[in-house]
């Protein structure tokens, strides 16, 4: 296609101003793309968003040096059972395609974006699957469609257009957002041996997966990311046994890629990652009580237990904030832009934690690269056929649901039922309690409660 159709195509397909471009009528090829500037590509095939009637998936590209690559994961939750994907406005998860603006790391103007140079390939996120999701669920949406999860094949895309459009690499950089951050922890293996770099870098924002105890494996198992080719041998045994962490699939990246740098940034008490905590465990039907006090418990305790490998850095802050990177508020952390300046390293050069506060001996933590990565550019996973039953999209009649649906609703509704006619009796019959004390203004008073 010429020149001229190309760049009379990007226009045509501009959605609210954003220039898009689909791969099944072009190549779009970077130098296609105009530069600096967000380019929506659409990938067709079998990528999708969650629900049959959300809008086409695509990914964003803004393209810079052909040399420098940031390969950033969109967060937006995650729905994880029929209940979390239910209706497409009230799931915890992006079911529709949000643009990432030019604002924090995105913005191609600010002297001090340590990444403004660089070509950026976003991944968009509607799958509600961390990016890993291969899954066609027994549930249906509201158009009668069973619920399809294929984040993985989002992602895939992305990378399959990077890898395709980018040779030897100065600088590689993956980086997520919020749940982002657990598809760049969980993508970053596969990253590292397909593409060829002098220099990488993986930055996790705002997300450490800190979740209840046995509750990962079966997440992960549930999306169909067993079967993807993200994981070897012994790890997808153990996600086919429902046993797998992200903790241990990034522990073993640390492991074996000793020079590149693996970095860390979160608030101290994230409200996000409270939440999300929370909402996990009212899915598995655990009691839903993690404090703030209680994730910098237990963030301290994760952090501390990756900080034993020499190339885990931390940049750590106070308060509940949730993300830094794509807001333009980025640019307020006064210390971070400065810090991600010298990401990824080269030989020689250093980079120390950072922490606002008392954090023990994550505080001094650095990292110095001795030598250049060693690593040969090696082939993408396969694209593969969703887990569950493929060929069954139309689901008409909700006798095609499992047998035991409708037992497990109707157990739900009984439960609910119950907490109702509880609720009620106890609002008729005050408690002795509540009937021989009267309450004082000090009763309310926050001071001294975790």
């Amino acid at each position: 296609m010429a020149r001229g159709a190309i760049a009379a195509a990007l226009v045509l397909g501009a959605i609210g101003g954003e220039p898009s471009c689909h791969l099944t009528d072009s190549s779009c090829s970077l130098e296609q793309l105009p530069r600096d500037v967000s380019t929506l590509i659409y990938p067709g095939g079998a990528t999708r968003c969650i629900f049959s009637d959300s809008p086409e998936y695509g990914f964003q590209v803004i393209p810079g040096s052909s040399e420098k690559l940031l390969l950033f994961f969109q967060g937006g939750g995650a729905c994880f059972n029929d209940v979390s994907s239910r209706e497409a406005d009230s799931a915890p998860c992006l079911s529709h395609l949000v643009l990432q603006p030019l604002f924090g790391i995105f913005n191609r103007e600010k002297v001090s974006n340590p990444f403004r140079d660089y070509t950026i390939v976003h991944v968009n996120y509607c799958s509600g699957d961390l990016h890993v999701g291969n899954v066609l669920r027994w549930y249906l949406d509201r158009q009668l469609q069973r619920v399809e999860q294929r984040g993985y094949v989002n992602a895939l895309a992305a990378v399959k257009w990077a890898r395709k459009n980018v040779g030897q690499l100065s600088s590689l950089v993956v980086a997520g957002s919020s749940t982002g951050a657990l598809g760049a922890q969980l993508w970053m293996e596969t990253i590292l041996q397909t593409f060829s770099y002098q220099a990488a870098a993986l930055l996790m924002d705002s997300d450490m997966a800190i979740l209840p105890s046995r509750t990962e494996g079966p997440l992960l198992k549930g999306f169909g990311a067993c079967d993807t080719g993200l994981f070897e041998t012994d790890a997808k045994q153990k996600c086919a046994a429902g046993e797998l962490t992200i903790q241990a699939v990034l522990e073993q990246t640390m492991a074996r890629h000793k020079e590149v740098t693996m970095a860390a940034i979160s608030s101290l008490q994230d409200r996000m990652q409270v939440r999300f905590y929370n909402a996990v465990c009212m899915a598995e039907m655990l009691p839903a009580d993690l404090t703030p006090y209680d994730f910098e418990r237990k963030l301290m305790t994760r952090l501390e237990e990756y900080n034993r490998y020499p190339n885990f850095v931390t940049y750590l802050v106070p308060g509940d904030r949730n993300y830094f990177l794509p807001l333009e508020a980025f640019f307020g952390e006064a210390a971070l832009p400065q810090w991600l300046s010298t990401l990824p390293e080269l030989a020689g050069q250093q980079i120390s934690s950072f922490c606002s506060g008392n954090c023990g001996t994550l505080s001094s933590k650095s990292f110095m690269l001795t030598s250049h990565p060693v690593n040969q550019k090696g082939e993408l996973p396969k694209e593969s056929a969703p887990s569950g039953e493929a060929k069954l999209i139309q689901v008409p009649e909700l006798s095609r649901l499992p047998w035991w649906s409708s037992w497990y609703h109707a157990a739900l509704l009984s439960v609910a039922l119950a907490l109702c006619i509880g609720a009620f009796l106890d609002r008729r019959s005050p408690s002795s309690y509540s009937a021989s004390r009267s309450f004082s203004e000090d009763d309310f008073s926050d001071e001294g409660k975790i």
